[in-house]
């Protein structure tokens, strides 16, 4: 589901530019166009200068799972809100799949598979926010005397120095890892659409094999379509689904 602000049902109009800061902390404005026929347009940019002071009537502004801000007129999805509960609270059972996302586009319930979650992993086992190991490797064996001499020098002792390192590294890993998984993209690898035929549900999931982009796996009640096919998802047994 697009996350969405109407700000215009309570911004008064002011000298200041209306805007809207997506995940990745990015700001966008409000800016108007024309069409071709003349009718005019908006669309968010992060250019202040030109900027319109607040929403037009109807509009808000849309933010795509990727961070892709829009001026768009609301569009309620026509999947029943506990539907949409019913697939995050299944996807939440699994711990691989964390930091996967939910969300909803006209009548199909989406999975997204973070893209380059492994340098999130890497970050956490690096040890390159490490003062002290940097100062290691680069003084070898004088290390632990220019060490003692640093920790003399500062009032401190040698293991409140390197308490003090350690607390540092995890906070800048942290810090790296938070800016990491705001910025992460997603690709959606499984779907759940409304089938009033087959349905009540259809599900496929993402195929990366030749032109096909979606393989078909069945229809059914959600329940049973959940039972069945998240637990494959980030595993090897995920390409096995046909």
């Amino acid at each position: 589901m697009e996350t969405t602000t109407e700000l215009n049902k309570f911004t008064e109009p002011t000298t200041d530019p209306v805007s809207y800061v997506n995940r990745m902390g990015r700001e966008y404005f409000v800016h108007q166009g024309l069409t071709k026929t003349g009718k005019p347009k908006y669309f968010a940019s992060q250019k202040r200068e030109g900027a319109i002071t607040r929403l037009p009537h109807g509009f808000v502004f849309g933010e795509s799972i990727n961070g892709i801000v829009t001026i768009q007129r609301p569009k309620p999805p026509r999947v029943p809100e506990t539907d949409i509960v019913l697939v995050k609270q299944k996807v939440a059972v699994y711990q691989h799949l964390k930091h996967y996302r939910v969300e909803v586009k006209d009548k199909t319930i989406l999975i997204y598979e973070p893209m380059g979650l492994e340098s999130v992993d890497t970050l956490a086992k690096s040890g390159s926010f490490s003062t002290l190991d940097n100062l290691k490797s680069m003084l070898g064996s004088k290390f632990e005397d220019a060490l003692a001499k640093a920790a003399k020098e500062m009032g401190i002792t040698v293991s409140d120095l390197k308490h003090a390192d350690a607390l540092s590294v995890e906070e800048r890993r942290k810090t790296g890892a938070a800016y990491l998984i705001r910025n992460i993209q997603y690709d959606a690898v499984m779907k759940f659409t409304i089938d009033p035929v087959q349905g009540p549900y259809r599900v496929e999931r993402r195929c990366y094999r030749g032109k096909k982009d979606w393989v078909f796996l069945g229809c059914g009640t959600l329940e049973k379509m959940l039972k069945q096919f998240v637990r494959h998802i980030g595993k090897e047994s995920f390409f096995e689904l046909i």
